[in-house]
Order: structure tokens, then sequence, then C-alpha cells
């Protein structure tokens, strides 16, 4: 583990230092104009990545030689590498990502390829939900700017006038020759045209089966959250399922306002006329060529969002689980003493216990998954005085605190006195098993939608074969 904490931390700072060379390339002067992410955001990333990416690896290195390479261990690791990874895209797409404009050329770089396009080919540009510059053209490709980017002002006045006198000059140019390139354009024009009155006519069968699919989302993400953690609260009284029960109440007005938001926006792009939009729409017509290849690369994206983070988040549940193993009884070793006090150790999901002895520099913890289980009448019947004898592992080295006296502690797998047991070892082990068979429970539900992501994709591959057959519209 202490190698891989070690390797994950220098990928993240060997990624940085390769996005940070990359960024400074192509220069601004190799261009007339070029846009970039503001400052504010990339500096809100850097600040998440060195936060999130960079702190949480340090931390897994920090805890591993702090506490020895231990199976309870992993899950820093895992966190902190997985964290640090997702931080480290995103720091790449935000500063990598540029749009610019030499000669008749558009050039834009999402993450690290940079695609060029034919400023002739450029069909529309259109501020979308007054907050994003959308740009599409023939043949089909498109890319959105934020508002908010830095020179995109500037990018789009050039943009637009640049397209406007290669468009003037392309139809003068047109009118000197023998017809065919005018009869190409007007083909293409009236079948857009076409199209695009056609959208218009059906616009409310489309926006009601837009809206019905967004809702349709909303409620399965909703109520299987709500649902999930429900049943996690009453099978495990945990109470972290609780806090998660209780943030789908704020979840649920922020799908709303999203919602309402989208329901508000339908309808502006009917004030484009009959051509631009049997353009933007050209790929809802099932007879266009290209149509189905579309619907097949969304459904690729919308699997791999969800069969990746499903993957990840199952593999961050599965691992620590199914590597994790209970303390073997013949590991236990007892420490006895006269009982002084109980405190209540508060954390932000769950409390632990911990039971101090008198003359004894050690404290000894019950773990809030061992306290379901733990007998609560211990308070009321155990009396300052009272020998109890508490059982804890041999092979864990006990942690650093500074609590009254008390400079260490560890957890604590039995507690009984001469009379009564208040916490045995098969509770203890039925509270482990619990514990990991929750996470072995998502870990199966998780690569079960991975499972069900793939087989999905080989079904949109096989509709996508199919209906490109009978695409019979080109433009």
């Amino acid at each position: 583990m202490l190698i891989a904490s070690i390797a994950i931390l220098s990928l993240l700072v060997l990624g940085f230092i390769a996005i940070i060379i990359l960024t400074r390339y192509p220069k601004a002067a190799d261009f007339e104009i070029k846009t970039r992410t503001s400052n504010l955001i990339i500096g809100l990333v850097y600040f998440f990545f060195f936060i999130f990416g960079i702190g949480l690896s340090v931390v897994s290195l920090v805890v591993i030689l702090s506490t020895g390479e231990k199976s309870n261990n992993l899950v820093f690791v895992i966190v902190g590498g997985g964290f640090g990874l997702f931080a480290l895209l995103f720091v790449l797409l935000v500063h990598s990502q540029f749009e610019a404009i030499k000669g008749n050329k558009v050039y834009v770089r999402r993450f690290i390829k940079i695609r060029e396009y034919d400023i002739k080919n450029i069909r529309t540009i259109d501020f979308v939900m007054n907050r994003t510059y959308s740009i599409t053209g023939v043949p089909a490709f498109g890319f959105n700017i934020d508002k908010n980017t830095v020179g995109v002002e500037q990018f789009i006045t050039l943009l637009k006038e640049r397209t406007d006198k290669l468009l003037s000059e392309q139809t003068s140019e047109e009118k000197q020759v023998d017809g065919t390139q005018i009869d190409n354009q007007d083909r293409e024009s009236d079948i857009l045209t076409k199209i695009g009155k056609e959208f218009r006519e059906n616009y409310p069968k489309y926006r009601k089966n837009q809206l019905t699919g967004t809702l349709i989302i909303f409620a399965v993400f909703f109520f299987g959250l709500l649902g999930g953690s429900l049943a996690g609260y009453f099978s495990t009284k945990n109470v972290r399922w609780l806090i998660i029960t209780f943030l789908c109440i704020p979840l649920f007005f922020i799908f709303l306002a999203v919602f309402l938001t989208i329901r508000k926006n339908f309808g502006k792009e009917l004030k484009q006329d009959d051509k631009q939009l049997g353009y933007r729409h050209r790929f809802d017509n099932k007879n266009v060529k290209g149509a189905a290849k579309h619907s097949f690369i969304v459904s690729i994206i919308f699997v791999c969002i969800f069969g990746i983070g499903s993957l990840l988040i199952g593999l961050m549940m599965g691992i620590p689980s199914l590597s994790s193993s209970p303390v073997k009884q013949e590991n236990l070793v007892m420490v006895s003493g006269e009982f002084e006090y109980m405190r209540r150790i508060p954390d932000r999901y769950d409390d632990d216990y911990a039971i101090g002895l008198k003359n004894d520099s050690t404290e000894y913890r019950i773990s809030s998954m061992d306290y379901e289980f733990f007998d609560k009448n211990f308070k009321n019947e155990v009396v300052t005085g009272t020998i109890i004898s508490v059982y804890i592992d041999s092979n864990r080295d006990p942690i650093s605190i500074n609590y009254e006296g008390r400079t260490s502690w560890t957890y604590a797998y039995i507690v009984k006195t001469d009379s009564k047991e208040y916490l045995s070892y098969d509770s203890y082990l039925k509270a482990f098993n619990d514990n990991k068979q929750i996470g072995v429970n998502g870990f199966i539900i998780c690569i079960s939608i991975s499972g069900a992501s793939v087989v999905g994709l080989g079904a949109s591959y096989i509709v996508y074969k199919v209906r490109s057959k009978k695409e019979t519209i080109e433009i």
C-alpha cells in the first residue's frame, strides 16, 4: 500500500506538470485571436485539485507511514487516488481548452486533441439560454463556448465577420459557374427547410417527450437515492443513511428548479427560421444519413458515464470490504482494571464510545459499528471502581491521543465484568459481517449496473447498424 500511495502521488504531480507544459502550447501569438478559461474557474479547479487530489493522497501516505500497512488503510489510498485522478481530469479539461481563429480556420481543443474546422462550413452561431454560444457546421460538427470564457465576445464577432464574408464570396463564385453548385446548395436548403417545417409541426409532441424523459430520469435517480438511503437506515440503523435521506430534501428542490428552467427554455429555438431549425434537428429525423450514428454516440456517452461511474464507486466500496477480515479471537488479549469513566466521542456521522480504566494510559473504544450490539445497560450497571475486562487486538498499534492522562487509544472487541458480558466476540463478528455485507452488496449493485451498461452498449450498436441501413436522406 505504501508503494501504491507513493506511486499515485507521483502520478498526480507528474500529470499536473505535464498539463502545465501542455497548456503553454500553442501560444496566443500563433493565432489572430485565442480564448481561454477565466482565472476564477481555473483557480477553483486548482484549489479542489490540491485540496482533494494532492491533499487526500498526502493524507493516505501519512496514515500508512504512521499506522502501518493495514487493510483498513486501503480505503485512504483508494479515495485519495480516486479523487486525485478525478480532479486531475478536471484540471486538464478546464486549463487545456481553447478556441482560436487563424485565417479561414477555427481551432478548438478539448482535453488534448486540437480540431480544425473550415469557417465556410459553419451553419449556425446561436446564444443558448443566455449562457452558452453554440456553433454547428457541416459535415456534422459542433462545439460550445461558455459566455464567461475570456475573449469569447471578440472570438464570436470575428467568426461572424469571417462567416458572412466567405458566404458572400461563395455565393458570388457560384453565380459564375454553370449552375451545378447552386442546385446542390438549393437542394440542401430545401431539405433542411422541409425538416425544419416538420419539426415545427411536431414540436408539441417533441416537447412532451423531452420533458417526460427528463422527469423520468430525475424521478428514477431521486427515488432510487431516497429508497436506497431509507432501506440502508432501516436495515442497519446507521445514522449516515438518515443523513443521506435528509439530503434528498434540498436535492428535490434542486431537481425541481432545474426541471422548471428546462421547461421554461423549451420553445425559444422556434424563433429560428425553418432552415436553421432543420439543421439543428436534422438527426431527429431517422431518415437522415448519420442520425443512427449520432444516436449511437449519445448512447456511448450515456453508458460511459453510468458504467464507468458505477464501476469506480463499486471498486471504492468493494475493494475495502472484500479485502477486509475480522480480528481473530486468538489474537485478542485481555486488559483488566477498575472502571473510571465512559465517554462519547462525537463524529460527523456516528459516535464512538470510549472506556477509561484507572491508572491506564490507554483508552479503549467501542466503534460505532459495534455499539449497536453493545448492552446499553452498561451505563447504569457498571459504577466507578468495578473491575472490568476488555479484549484488544494484540497486532494493532495504539493511536496517540491526549485526553486527561490518556496518551493512546485502541479498539475493544469484548467488554465484560465478572458477572456479565456487555460486548461479546460473536456480537463484534456480527457487526463486522453486517458492515462488510453492505459494502459487498453495494459492490454487486454497482458492478451489475456496469455490466448492464455494457449490454446496453451492445444493444445500441445493433440498433445503430439496423437503423443506418434505412437512412435515405443525404445532406
